[in-house]
C-alpha cells in the first residue's frame, strides 16, 4: 500500500543535495550578502563575471572588505527562502507518492460486498517544481573595478573590489567628501527630526557635531588620500606621519617630488581659507576647540581671539570640501602615469589575481 512512498523515501535518502537557481536582476547582476553578522552588507555582482573572474575560494565584502569563500555571500532573504522552497519541493514528492499508492490502492481494492476501503489524501495536490528564487530590486550605483574589470553594483559608500578586494584610493576619497555633503545637505532635515524627537537642545548639540566632524572628515580624507598618491610616485621615500595635515610639509613633498604644490593648483584665497580651515580641524582634535595663541600665529585668522572657542559653519565645511577635492584633482593629474600606464598604489598589491 505503501510502496510508492518507500520508494521515494529511499530515493530522497540518496540525496545529498537541492539544486535551488538564483535568478539575477533585470540587468544580470546576482544578490550577495557579507557573512559577518556585524556588517551583512547587501551588493550585486554581474552574473557573467561571477563566473568568469571570481574566485570560488575567496569573495571580498565592498563595505568591510572581509574575505570569504563563495559559498558563504547568500543573501539571508535567499536562505530563508532556499529553505522554505526546499521545504516545499520534498513535501510535494511525499505527497505525490501518497497520491499514487492512494490511487493503486484504490484501483486494485476489491470491496467484499459488506465493507468498502478507500484511501484519500487531502489538501490540493503538490507540484515539486523548484522556482528560481527572485532578485532583489536594480542597485543604481554600478562599478567598474580598475584593477579586475570585475562588475559589481552597492548602495551607498562601498570601498573594496568583491573581485580581488582591490582598495581603490580614488572610491576611498569619493565616499569620504560624500558623506560629509550628505550630511551638510540633510542638516535641516535632520535638525527638524530631532527637534520632534528629543527637542531643541539636543537637536543643535548633534548638528553642531556633525559640522565640527565634518571638517575632521575632511582633513582625515585629504591625509590618506595624498599618501597614497605620494607613496605611489617611484623613488619618494615615506613620509613622516600626518605629514599632509600639515599644509607647508604637505606641499614641500609635492614640489619636490612633481615640481608643483599648492601656489600652482589652488587660488590664494582658496589657501587662506585651508590654512584657517586645517587649523581649526585642529583645535577641534586637540583643544577642543579653544583659540590660543599658537592658533592664531598660524592660521592668520583675524575672526577670534585667544581663549574664544570655534564655530564651525555650514559654509565652512562645504568650502573645505570644495576646496579638497580641487587639490586632489590637481594631486591625481600631477602623479598619473603620462604613458597611461596604471598606477599601482600601496596596498593594492594585496589583492588577488583574476582568471
Amino acid at each position: 500500500m505503501f510502496r510508492h512512498l518507500l520508494r521515494e523515501m529511499e530515493d530522497l535518502s540518496g540525496t545529498t543535495s537541492i539544486t535551488i537557481p538564483v535568478a539575477a536582476d533585470e540587468r544580470g547582476y546576482v544578490d550577495k550578502e557579507c557573512p559577518v553578522s556585524e556588517c551583512r552588507y547587501q551588493f550585486k555582482v554581474m552574473g557573467e563575471d561571477w563566473g568568469a573572474l571570481f574566485h570560488d575560494e575567496a569573495v571580498f565584502c565592498p563595505m568591510c572588505g572581509h574575505e570569504a569563500p563563495a559559498t558563504q555571500l547568500w543573501t539571508t532573504e535567499q536562505v530563508e527562502q532556499g529553505r522554505a522552497r526546499a521545504m516545499a519541493y520534498l513535501e510535494a514528492r511525499v505527497d505525490s507518492a501518497l497520491r499514487r499508492g492512494a490511487a493503486e490502492f484504490n484501483r486494485t481494492h476489491r470491496s467484499d460486498g459488506f465493507l468498502q476501503v478507500s484511501m484519500h489524501v487531502s489538501g490540493a495536490p503538490r507540484r515539486a517544481v523548484i522556482l528560481p528564487l527572485p532578485a532583489a530590486e536594480v542597485l543604481e550605483q554600478r562599478v567598474a573595478c580598475e584593477k579586475c574589470s570585475a562588475r559589481y553594483a552597492v548602495i551607498g559608500a562601498a570601498f573594496f573590489c568583491p573581485c580581488c578586494g582591490n582598495n581603490s584610493v580614488e572610491r576611498m576619497f569619493e565616499a569620504s567628501l560624500q558623506r560629509v555633503r550628505a550630511r551638510v545637505e540633510n542638516l535641516d532635515t535632520i535638525r527638524s527630526a530631532l527637534r520632534e524627537a528629543s527637542g531643541p537642545d539636543d537637536a543643535e548639540l548633534t548638528c553642531r557635531s556633525l559640522l565640527e566632524d565634518g571638517l575632521q572628515h575632511c582633513v582625515t580624507a585629504f591625509q590618506h588620500y595624498a599618501e597614497r598618491r605620494y607613496r605611489a610616485i617611484p623613488g619618494t621615500a615615506t613620509p613622516r606621519m600626518n605629514a599632509f595635515q600639515r599644509l607647508e610639509e604637505g606641499d614641500a613633498l609635492w614640489r619636490a617630488a612633481v615640481g608643483a604644490g599648492y601656489i600652482e593648483w589652488i587660488s590664494p584665497d582658496s589657501q587662506s581659507r585651508l590654512r584657517i580651515l586645517f587649523e581649526r580641524r585642529h583645535l577641534l582634535a586637540h583643544r577642543d576647540g579653544i583659540v590660543d595663541d599658537k592658533y592664531m600665529a598660524k592660521s592668520g585668522d583675524h575672526v577670534y581671539r585667544t581663549g574664544q572657542r570655534i564655530v564651525v559653519t555650514v559654509r565652512d565645511v562645504s568650502e573645505l570640501v570644495d576646496i579638497i577635492q580641487r587639490l586632489a584633482d590637481a594631486i591625481r593629474a600631477a602623479t598619473e602615469p603620462k604613458d597611461g600606464a596604471p598606477t599601482m598604489l600601496p596596498g593594492a598589491e594585496h589583492g588577488r589575481d583574476v582568471l
